[in-house]
């Protein structure tokens, strides 16, 4: 598996949507509305690629997995296609995003909004969570990651 730098919106869009629609917890109508959500940020970076990190997995020559960090300390969108699932796609692009992001981070941490079935995977990374006013739609929990100029956590 390789980690790149994608251009290739078609592809993340449809691993986004297969990975979205495999999960338990949202209806069709809930996957169906994340879509233009996502496809909109996927457009974000592409109009200003500079300030967004987008990163790919690649396995024999397949996108198996992307991630998405806008302006270097919003994680918006990580995927990887369900037949990928416990394989450590999602930890290797998550590491290669901290590593990146934790010199580029113009806030010295990261952000994310998890479906409730990730926060483990974060929480195993060093994310915390943190409270906010308004409950997030979907269940999603606020978490965060603090880098540190002494350590950086990865995903064993």
């Amino acid at each position: 598996m390789q980690i790149t730098t994608t251009t290739d919106i078609e592809q993340a869009l449809l691993i986004a949507a297969q990975a979205i629609g495999s999960l338990d917890n949202l209806s069709q109508a809930e996957c169906d509305e994340l879509i233009p959500h996502i496809a909109a940020n996927y457009s974000l970076w592409q109009s200003n690629q500079a300030a967004h990190l987008f990163l790919q997995c690649v396995h024999q020559e397949r996108i198996i997995g992307t991630i998405l960090v806008k302006h270097f300390w919003n994680l918006a969108e990580l995927y990887v296609l369900p037949e990928f699932h416990g394989q450590g796609v999602g930890k290797k692009l998550l590491n290669a995003a901290l590593e990146i992001c934790q010199v580029q981070s113009p806030r010295g941490h990261l952000r994310v909004n998890s479906s409730p079935n990730a926060v483990g995977f974060y929480t195993q990374a060093g994310f915390d969570n943190f409270d906010l006013a308004t409950p997030l739609p979907y269940g999603c929990v606020p978490l965060i990651y603090y880098f540190s100029s002494n350590k950086t956590t990865h995903i064993n």
